[in-house]
Parts: structure tokens; sequence; C-alpha cells
């Protein structure tokens, strides 16, 4: 290949990435500012937990509450769908940040479904109870919201 052809072939190639890495980062910046579902009670998010994934009527176990929350002026209300699944419900995103923070930074695997103002958590592993089977991915893809697999093994 003579070195003109290479300064074209170059040329090209620098022209498509040109014109890729700026769509790249465009597709990156929607979905970081992609609006995440909010639910205005705690009623509202359990009926849209409950409408994807099924939740008890008559659960036997109680929800994990984050009590520093409280302390720190944050309005939270918490509720079990199912096993140890429970519902984490947040006056805003603030809260719902300093308590997504809390399962993030414990070394017990939780899995997690994010919106604005609440989170569906998973704590069956970290309890050592059997999984759930409660579908959380599908449950963040039907109503919008985000998967979050946390403290899980390594590989």
């Amino acid at each position: 290949m003579t070195v003109n052809k290479l300064k074209y072939r170059n040329a090209a190639v620098a022209l498509v990435l040109a014109c890729l890495l700026p769509s790249c980062a465009a597709v990156a910046q929607q979905q970081a500012d992609r609006e995440l579902p909010e639910y205005g009670s705690m009623d509202d998010a359990l009926r849209a937990v409950d409408k994807v994934i099924g939740c008890e009527e008559n659960p036997t176990t109680n929800p994990i509450i984050n009590k520093a929350l409280d302390l720190d002026g944050h309005k939270a209300e918490y509720a079990v769908c199912s096993g140890h699944v429970q519902i984490d419900w947040f006056e805003n995103e603030e809260a719902r940040n300093a308590d997504y923070q809390v399962y993030a930074d414990t070394t017990q695997p939780v899995f997690i479904v994010a919106g604005k103002n609440w989170l569906v958590v998973d704590n069956s592993e970290a309890l050592q109870e059997p999984p759930s089977g409660k579908d959380l991915e599908r449950l963040a893809e039907e109503l919008g919201a985000e998967f979050s697999a946390l403290n899980g093994p390594k590989s």
C-alpha cells in the first residue's frame, strides 16, 4: 500500500471515529439525564411494584429500616413486598441516595431497583435466605428504573 493510500485510509478512520465518539457520548449523557420514575407515596410505589412482580398480601417478615435517615431529617417509609424483598420510599432523591449508599457500603450482596425517590431491595442473599424468586431486572425494565447487583462475589 502506498503512503497516499495509507493517509486516506487513516483520514477515513479518523473521520468515522470523530463522528462516532460524540454520538457515544451523547447516548451516555442521555442515559445519565434519563428521568427515573417517581412515586407520590409508598402506596403508589407498592402498587407499581406489585403489578410487575407480585407482592404478598400479608408478608411475614419485617422491613429493614435505616434509622440514620430519620436522624438526618429525611422522611422514609418501608414496606415488605415478599420474603426479604422490600420497598423503601422517600420524600426526595437526596434521602434515596443516602439509603442507597448504605446498601452499597455494606459487604453483603443485595439486589436493588432504584427509582427517583424509591428503592426495591432484595436482601435474601445477604441474609443467607433462599432466593426470593422475584425478577428485579424485569421490574427495573418495566418501570424504567435502574437495576444494580451490589457486593456480589468477585469474578
